[in-house]
């Protein structure tokens, strides 16, 4: 018998280095080794953040900034750009005031398959790893088929309801 029980807060962390250490970390490496030069702290490995499903209740609101605060604990070597469905409510500026270094950027993958802004674009050629968040399923399963397709870069899915993916 273990004698010192886990905490919800120590279980959560061996979950997330587990499931992250598995998943993004060693894709990046994986990813990094074969198609680029070693990353710096000048020029650090991205990844894509897809989060902020709505800002309709404080639980929905809680998930971004709670993925953010475990990278920026356990993975303070990323860069991370987030791509949120929605900000609005105040949700941003909470957001850029807690996490700084923190980039947003904003858009839509169209219906004809384009991304519809030119920061999106820009996200997409600069991060190394798309990390879809937290959610019911795979919320935005359109946007990493697209992400697979168009760059063929490593991609992870972080606490989601999972049945089937085809990406």
């Amino acid at each position: 018998m273990n004698p010192t029980p886990v905490t919800r807060r120590h279980w959560i962390k061996q979950t997330l280095l587990q499931s992250m250490g598995l998943a993004a970390a060693s894709q990046l490496q994986l990813a990094s080794s074969f198609a680029a030069p070693a990353k710096s702290a000048e020029n650090p490995p991205v990844i894509l953040l897809r989060s902020g499903w709505q800002t309709v209740n404080i639980g929905d609101i809680g998930h971004s900034p709670g993925i953010l605060k475990l990278l920026e604990v356990y993975a303070p070597e990323f860069e991370i750009i987030l791509w949120p469905n929605s900000v609005d409510r105040g949700v941003e500026p909470m957001l850029q005031k807690r996490f700084p270094k923190l980039k947003i950027v904003k858009g839509r993958l169209n219906r004809n398959g384009k991304l519809d802004s030119k920061e999106l674009q820009q996200a997409f050629e600069k991060a190394d790893f798309f990390l879809h968040g937290s959610g019911p399923s795979v919320v935005s399963r359109r946007e990493l088929a697209f992400w697979k397709q168009q760059t063929g870069k490593p991609y992870g899915i972080y606490g989601v309801t999972v049945s089937e993916i085809n990406p």
